[in-house]
């Protein structure tokens, strides 16, 4: 019996042991191709980038790192490299080098997060008095605003670290999610919150993904250009929080862009069409 011919496909995975929702997105991408390609795994010297190289020896790469600053992102040494005939870029800025593409920004669920989300979707938003949800890291210029902000519009533990189950659990109880950018314009705290219906307030950013968030559409947008930015979300949220409709129709179309487009089984198959595999 024949068999036809099979390309090899060699992955290489970052030698810093990379985080579960890229390698199960990794994973079930190869589970996805393994009848068509002969694939072998090797590590890379990148932090937060998957490569994966052809029988000729081109190349493409995953950059899934917060970073959008073409100076500073893991993947910068492949955009000067023949080799490379794309990179896909998690967070990228518009009029970014043509070699880079947009991608998808994921949450940070991992297989295990595939088989709770729906359940928590419907999750009464009753909690924390309607205040505004956050937990994460208070760097760069998020700890300003958090501390503007504080527990008159914030859970009163904000600051505290939690279990991610009991984080996906509490974020699924309230009536709206605060996100802010962090080494980038988006967050994994969005997406997230678009995985368990709880509406999403945070500044307006442009970035571009392969298939964009909508402001005001997707997520509640604050317009904090040129403003005081916990000023700005303040205002923002006295708007929205009573307009039980808008909240609604936020709720929805989130919803269904992380059904088609992140969710891990559904952004696995965006990773095998973008990759061109």
């Amino acid at each position: 019996m024949l068999f036809p011919h099979k390309n090899s496909l060699i992955i290489s995975y970052p030698r810093k042991r990379p985080k579960s929702h890229m390698t199960d997105r990794i994973d079930g991408l190869i589970n996805l191709i393994k009848n068509d390609y002969v694939i072998s795994i090797r590590e890379n010297d990148f932090k937060d980038s998957h490569m994966f190289e052809h029988t000729d020896g081109s190349y493409k790469v995953i950059d899934w790192g917060d970073r959008d600053n073409v100076i500073k992102i893991d993947s910068r040494s492949c955009l000067t490299d023949n080799k490379c005939q794309f990179v896909l870029k998690c967070q990228l800025r518009p009029e970014s080098p043509e070699k880079l593409r947009p991608f998808f920004y994921c949450d940070k669920g991992s297989a295990k997060f595939l088989q709770i989300f729906q359940e928590l979707r419907s999750n009464p938003k009753n909690g924390f008095k309607s205040k505004m949800y956050w937990r994460g890291n208070a760097h760069l210029e998020r700890e300003i605003v958090l501390t503007k902000l504080g527990s008159q519009y914030l859970n009163s533990d904000y600051m505290e670290k939690q279990h991610k189950d009991m984080f996906y659990q509490e974020m699924s109880h309230a009536k709206l999610a605060l996100s802010l950018p962090g080494l980038g314009k988006a967050c994994h705290r969005e997406f997230e919150a678009f995985a368990v219906g709880t509406p999403v307030i945070m500044p307006r950013f442009d970035n571009l993904f392969y298939v964009n968030i909508i402001p005001n559409f997707h997520y509640v947008s604050v317009d904090v250009e040129g403003r005081d930015i916990a000023e700005a979300i303040k205002e923002r949220y006295h708007e929205v929080i009573n307009n039980t409709d808008f909240l609604a129709y936020i709720r929805q179309n989130a919803i269904e862009y992380y059904d088609n487009y992140i969710r891990l089984d559904k952004n696995v198959l965006w990773i095998k069409k973008l990759l061109e595999l």
